[in-house]
């Protein structure tokens, strides 16, 4: 799959809080097929895990999904400007907007909390890594640009 760019613009905005949820739906429907094994318990897997991964993805878009937008604001008035989405600078730039929106919900979760650096390592590390998940795709899956011969972008 290439990402054209409205598929590219699709991406960035759905996919930050899908990825930043992937981790825990893997975990939720781990513990679902944990439990059945140990406990022999009948697999609850359709019904209740899925509840719950419904649940866990709206609330994943409920808090990001302004960062989510912002995000692609700033990713695609970068493009424009003149970045191509192959470059290794795409994948900086994301990686940044990342941090920066990890460190937008530790400040609006550890508001007037007291274990304020713990929140700030995990979910900046949290939101960088999801940042740079973003860039590497974005950089994988993007097309190459069509040369016209009159390219003059440097060639560093």
């Amino acid at each position: 799959m290439h990402l054209t760019r409205r598929k590219r613009i699709a991406f960035e905005l759905l996919g930050p809080p899908f990825i930043g949820a992937s981790p825990f739906i893997v975990a939720i429907a781990g513990s679902s097929l944990w439990d059945t094994i140990t406990k022999s318990r009948p697999w609850k897997f359709p019904l209740e895990t899925l509840q719950m991964i419904g649940t866990f993805l709206l609330f994943a878009y409920a808090i990001v999904g302004l960062q989510s937008i912002l995000f692609t604001a700033i990713m695609e008035w970068r493009f424009t400007c003149g970045l191509d989405p192959r470059s290794w600078r795409a994948v900086w730039l994301s990686s940044s907007l990342g941090l920066a929106s990890g460190a937008v919900v530790a400040l609006a979760y550890g508001f007037r909390r007291g274990d304020q650096i713990g929140l700030w390592l995990f979910w900046g590390g949290f939101g960088l890594a999801v940042g740079f998940t973003m860039g590497l795709l974005i950089k994988a899956l993007s097309t190459e640009k069509k040369s016209t011969g009159t390219d003059r972008s440097r060639t560093a």
